[in-house]
């Protein structure tokens, strides 16, 4: 009788053993050979035979041994106790068996064919199974296969990438090179604003480098303060000579120089033996940096019309913040690889090639002679959009409104012969300038130390590793960029629908955004939550930027950029210098009266929160003097005329 999903077994046929599905069937073991004097077993006559003509008993000396008992054979499993699902009895309860012609049959393979096959869920033989080494060079040759497909397709999904990625960035260079007004005027804003970058790169190196430069030399938090502040503090003692050197000698070559020295210092940074000597040397760097303050600002004046310097600057001080990003950025990769000497090899050689691209820029004439014409864009898509600008100057419009001058901001001398304390002296006696110079120095105060130690406050209060917020940081320069150009493009915005304070309130507006928004961050737990306010952060504070040092320029005859702009980087610097050593200290005498770090963190940002808070309150106060202060600089520019831009004036 058969049964269902096995396989009957056969009288004196081979054994079957099962294993799951499969069947695998041997044949029956071969005894020893009998003794050839011993009588046959099978015709049950002669010899000592058994009962019912069965094989003789072995008996001790008889030769062959002991015959082996045939293997026990294989009998089917039980059929279950329920009778079968899918055949019904006559009272539709019970369940009787399977008809003959229903039952399963199972072809027998013949004796001694030791092939396994497999059966189906009906019982049915199903493909044989193959060799281990077939079936292990099979898996081979597909896996081979699977790799050689997957690597042609990563091969084709970086092709597509990358003629995806070329194409967006010549959409983007156009857009940029239509933006700005061509490819010259696009050359220059990238050289001035790369020079910027190299600033805030250095700045970056040592705030992502800090934790390693910390286990290195055993330094505490102010000590790696100091190795900012030097810098700021060395270029504002620097920064007065050097702005009265930009108003006299040729300002490229002063720039391209001081790249180049820039480059140098970085090297010797990376190969600096002791804390002592790597400050040495970061006193230096400051110096060389100053330079870029009043040469940039110089340069931009001359070179880009009034009605846009603050579109203009906008993209060149974009060039800090992105410079800080990517040194955040690439100094946490490297410093998490090699090294933190490593870091400052690997910003020394962009700085070196910089200075070419400084060093083929030329020279513009002074007061505006010999400023870059913009190119307006080609074909009927920009036509279309060509509306009329009004290309007038602050000044001019200040001048056909009929504004009164302020009396304290006449000049009664010529610009370019005034020694460099009686200039500063009169530079301070303009109401407007000193409120952008102070609002402009409490404003990079709380940013030199936000930039500084904001990796290790995020690291502390988000639980996040180093490397991975080296990485996040420099997306917060996504909303600085945005914040910097935005604000300056408003501000000029602003002063062409004849709102002439437009750029002070632009930038009151930023420093006072801020102390409203950081304090979200500082009582958050949830990175999640904090990381689109800290992109607010960051765009509050560039915001005014732009506007600000559009507005400066607005206040001071041509002249005197480059010794106003000195005067302001020495607060500037000044504060930059006192805010890293500011904080750290303040954070290490809090944290460790907190036994918290993080909490320390957390309440030197809140308290300095304040110096912010006055600035932009500083700046809407300073409004009502501003127009003022505009008209005294344009009245003071007509009066002491260049006399090359005089007898241009007059014609052959």
């Amino acid at each position: 009788m058969g049964v269902a999903g096995g396989v009957p077994a056969e009288p004196g046929g081979p054994s079957t053993r099962r294993t799951g599905q499969t069947f695998r069937r041997r044949p029956a073991r071969v005894p020893y050979p009998p003794d050839p004097q011993a009588p046959d077993p099978q015709d049950g006559s002669g010899g000592d035979s058994g009962p019912g003509g069965q094989a003789p008993r072995w008996r001790p000396g008889q030769g062959g041994g002991p015959p082996i008992p045939p293997p026990p054979m294989w009998r089917p499993p039980p059929p279950p106790a329920g009778p079968p699902p899918h055949q019904q009895g006559p009272d539709d309860t019970t369940r009787g068996p399977l008809p003959p012609d229903e039952q399963p049959t199972t072809a027998q393979p013949p004796p001694g064919d030791e092939r396994t096959e497999r059966l189906d869920l009906n019982g049915q033989p199903g493909d044989e199974e193959e060799p281990p080494t077939e079936k292990r060079g099979r898996f081979a040759r597909g896996a081979h296969k699977a790799v050689r497909l997957g690597g042609k397709g990563l091969h084709a999904g970086a092709v597509v990438t990358a003629r995806l990625t070329k194409k967006a960035g010549v959409a983007a260079d156009r857009k940029v090179t239509d933006m700005v007004g061509g490819p010259e005027r696009k050359r220059v804003i990238v050289v001035l604003a790369g020079v910027l970058a190299l600033a805030g790169a250095d700045i970056g190196a040592i705030g992502a480098a800090s934790q390693s430069l910390r286990t290195d030399f055993g330094l505490s938090n102010g000590q790696i303060g100091s190795l900012v502040s030097v810098v700021a503090l060395a270029g504002g003692l620097a920064t007065i000579p050097l702005g009265m050197l930009t108003d006299r000698i040729n300002r490229v070559r002063m720039l391209a120089i001081s790249v180049v020295l820039w480059g140098l210092g970085m090297l010797g940074c990376a190969f600096a033996p002791d804390y002592w000597s790597l400050l040495l040397i970061r006193v230096g760097l400051g110096v060389v940096v100053a330079v870029a303050g009043p040469a940039i600002a110089s340069l931009a004046g001359d070179f880009f019309f009034p009605h846009e310097r603050g579109k203009v600057l906008g993209f060149i001080l974009a060039g800090e913040f992105i410079g800080t990003g990517i040194g955040y950025a690439v100094a946490g990769l490297v410093t998490a690889v090699f090294p933190w000497r490593a870091v400052f090899v690997v910003f020394a050689i962009p700085g070196l090639l910089l200075t070419i691209a400084v060093w083929r820029i030329r020279e513009p004439k002074r007061g505006g002679q010999d400023r870059m014409e913009p190119v307006e864009p080609d074909g009927p898509k920009h036509r279309a959009k060509k509306r009329e600008v009004d290309e007038r100057s602050v000044h001019e419009r200040v001048r056909d409104a009929g504004i009164t001058p302020t009396r304290a901001a006449l000049l009664d001398e010529d610009p370019a012969k005034v020694p460099i304390h009686r200039a500063i002296k009169y530079l301070l006696k303009i109401p407007s300038n000193v409120a952008l110079v102070v609002s402009s120095a409490l404003g990079y105060f709380f940013f030199a130390g936000l930039k500084l130690y904001a990796t290790r406050f995020i690291g502390l209060q988000f639980d996040l590793a180093n490397a991975v917020v080296s990485v996040i940081f420099p997306l917060l320069g996504v909303g600085a960029i945005l914040g910097m150009l935005f604000g300056g493009r408003i501000g000029d915005w602003l002063v062409s629908k004849g709102k002439f304070s437009g750029r002070m309130v632009v930038g009151a507006s930023g420093y006072l955004l801020v102390p409203l928004l950081l304090p979200i961050v500082l009582i958050s737990q949830s990175f999640l939550l904090a990381f689109p306010v800290l992109i607010l952060v960051s765009a509050g504070l560039a915001w005014p930027n732009p506007a600000l040092d559009a507005a400066r320029l607005d206040v001071v005859e041509n002249r005197l950029w480059g010794r106003a702009e000195s005067l302001r980087t020495v607060l500037k610097t000044g504060a930059e210098a006192l805010a890293p050593w500011l904080f750290g200290f303040l954070v290490d005498v809090i944290g460790d009266a907190a036994g918290a770090e993080a909490l320390g963190f957390r309440w030197t940002f809140a308290i300095m929160l304040l110096p912010l808070l006055a600035s932009g309150i500083v700046l809407l106060r300073a409004r009502k003097h501003y127009v003022g202060d505009v008209a005294a600089a344009a009245l003071t520019e007509e009066r002491f005329v260049d006399p090359e831009r005089q007898q241009q004036a007059a014609g052959p």
